[in-house]
């Protein structure tokens, strides 16, 4: 790319995306979103997908036909945060009344809101993680399937429990259990339908189970930009799918109400914060792949003032950086086997993308968990960018009983200050430290200490050269192969806390 190229990148961003984001400014339903929060747009798919509303019934379809597929369930239950899972949703109960003589037990499936055309293979649950601020980690998705392989208890809103009966014998639902069968990448799960078994109108068992069956779970990202590698398990579903289900669903509305009104508008907003993210997207790759931008450059123009205005800052500049990250993270060398002369435990490479005083930002860091697994303790060390600084930094992080007190801190400190170490510079490149004695930045009574330089004039294409260099640096140092350390001694150190 020329520098007469980059330079037009620069006076471009965010004038790209102007039209979208002068829409914005005209959108209710925007307004109400507070900047896009994402707990707003998970809301709002669950009031869609709930609402029995006649002039949304065809939105409810297409919606529910890109998440199930050909063949959804016609009424639908939506938990939203349950476990930190942003939507789960499962057929609804039929509306009449089950009895058994009808319905067996045997096939407690017919007990739900099914179309006849249901098969055995169709998805009967959905899971969706959803994203706008931020691109999601294969290990946060796996995760998540770690609670469902556990097994998680939905309990049922009274409005939602049907009765059934057989003879003098009754039950009640009042929870479904939803457990993912184990196995990489599969979709199984077992569902458990429990509540209370009651002998002519009197509760002889408060909790227990009436059936189970297996059927398909889908587990959806939902999200502007896939993560850099899949999780297994996990599909992906792009933001502008809902949009296009929400407009096709809007075709041909039968009335023109109030509330047709307002997904229409929550659809063109929706599609015009996706517009605005893909023009952020280019930005990204426009400063690392080409040799011109200055970091200041970039960053003034991923949090410029039209950004601020609409409370979008945090949104813009928090998914730019899980760009960035996403490109740099894998340029880390990753150690195999344990550090510290293969007696210690094991390093390992992390990284998380942050916004804090205004400032959009990421940390890779190299991570190394006390033996104690109790303690629940770790050590951070690595690289942080916070606004235009670059950080050298190390953090301790422990439980409320038993973490890490400023004194320990201090103690691991004095193992590792060198006039000429990591701390200080790098590659002829010098950090700023605090005056008066204090050769530190710090957060949190010592728990997070630093050094730092600018950013401002370094092109954003040598961020992945100067990355690599302090996290190699960095790794001998806690590994004891520094010259300036003694073998081990951080970690050592650190085992002793």
């Amino acid at each position: 790319m020329s520098k007469d190229v980059a330079m037009a990148e620069v006076a471009i961003f965010p004038k790209d995306c102007t039209a979208e984001l002068d829409s914005l400014d005209k959108s209710p339903t925007f307004a109400m979103s507070l900047g896009a929060k994402e707990l707003f747009h998970t809301n709002f798919l669950a009031f869609l997908l709930e609402s029995e509303a006649e002039e949304l019934k065809s939105v409810k379809s297409e919606l529910a036909k890109i998440l199930f597929g050909p063949s959804p369930p016609e009424r639908f239950m939506v938990w939203r945060e349950k476990d930190n899972l942003d939507l789960v949703i499962l057929p609804a109960p039929r509306l009449d009344r089950i009895d058994l003589k009808v319905h067996n037990l045997d096939q407690p499936i017919a007990a739900f809101a099914l179309p006849d055309s249901f098969a055995n293979n169709d998805v009967f649950g959905v899971v969706i993680e959803a994203k706008l601020k931020s691109i999601p980690t294969a290990e946060q998705l796996e995760g998540y399937t770690e609670k469902l392989t556990a097994g998680i208890r939905f309990e049922l809103d009274e409005n939602d429990l049907p009765n059934i009966t057989q003879s003098e014998l009754s039950f009640t639902w009042t929870y479904i259990d939803v457990k993912l069968n184990s196995g990489l990448g599969n979709s199984d799960c077992t569902f458990v339908l429990g509540g209370k078994r009651l002998r002519e109108g009197v509760e002889v068992r408060r909790r227990s189970a009436i059936s189970e069956f297996v059927r398909p779970l889908r587990r959806l990202l939902l999200s502007a930009c896939k993560s850099e590698r899949a999780a297994a398990g996990w599909d992906y579903l792009g933001w502008q799918q809902i949009v296009d289900a929400i407009e096709c669903g809007l075709k041909n509305p039968s009335t023109d109400t109030a509330l047709i009104y307002i997904v229409q508008d929550y659809a063109q907003s929706l599609s015009n914060l996706i517009a605005t993210l893909i023009c952020v997207e280019r930005r990204v790759t426009t400063a690392l792949d080409g040799p011109h931008l200055t970091y200041g450059e970039f960053y003034a123009s991923i949090t410029d003032r039209a950004f601020h205005q609409r409370r979008m800052s945090d949104l813009v500049g928090k998914y730019a950086m899980s760009i960035v990250r996403m490109r740099l993270l894998p340029k880390i060398s990753v150690p195999t086997g344990n550090g510290f002369g293969g007696d210690g435990p094991p390093i390992e490479v992390d990284s998380y993308v942050h916004y804090s005083n205004q400032q959009p930002g990421f940390g890779i860091e190299w991570r190394i968990k006390h033996r104690d697994t109790k303690l629940k303790r770790y050590l951070g060390a690595g690289v942080q960018v916070q606004g235009t600084q670059y950080r050298h930094y190390l953090g301790l992080t422990g439980n409320s009983v038993s973490g890490p007190s400023p004194r320990s801190v201090a103690a691991l400190l004095g193992s590792i200050v060198d006039p000429n170490s990591w701390w200080n510079s790098m590659n002829g490149v010098n950090f700023v430290k605090r005056t008066k004695g204090d050769p530190f930045f710090q957060f949190g009574e010592n728990h997070f200490i630093y050094t730092q330089t600018s950013l401002v004039g370094v092109p954003v294409a040598q961020l992945e050269a100067r990355l690599s260099k302090s996290m190699e640096a960095l790794l001998r140092l806690l590994e004891g192969d520094n010259v300036n350390s003694k073998p081990g001694r951080l970690l050592t150190e650190f085992l002793r806390l």
